[in-house]
């Protein structure tokens, strides 16, 4: 009887660590690369970035928290409205404006997928027009 319940015993925890082992070892891992915007793509600020702040950000940022990004709002508070050392678009060096960096890590970092970065980006580059 002794024997049995012991025999039991070992099969249940082999079974257990057969199952765990299967678990933990099987799966793989998928790496994927993100997604690239087309470097030949032109970025618009109408047809590109107000919609995706008009979308996402004119929510919080609708008058009452800077920057405002109203569709009708959102190019000036950018980049005419403060002062060069306030300004969210640095065109001299594209990385650390902050409209960019903001998306970019943080609290904000997942409200903006790869592509729509990466498109606020090329029209930092390409100098922040109003087109």
């Amino acid at each position: 009887m002794y024997q049995r319940k012991i025999g039991k015993g070992i099969l249940g925890f082999s079974a257990v660590t057969l199952m765990v082992s299967v678990l933990l070892f099987s799966c793989e891992k998928y790496v994927f690369d993100p997604p690239e915007l087309d470097p030949d793509e032109e970025v618009s600020f109408a047809n590109d970035i107000t919609p995706f702040f008009t979308s996402k950000c004119a929510g919080c940022h609708g008058g009452a928290i800077n920057p405002d990004l109203r569709a009708a709002n959102s190019f000036a508070a950018l980049v005419t409205d403060a002062t060069p050392a306030t300004r969210y678009v640095n065109t001299v060096s594209p990385e650390t404006s902050l409209i960019y960096t903001k998306l970019s890590a943080g609290s904000h970092a997942t409200i903006a997928t790869d592509i729509e970065k990466q498109k606020i980006l090329k029209w930092i580059q390409d100098g922040a027009q109003n087109n």
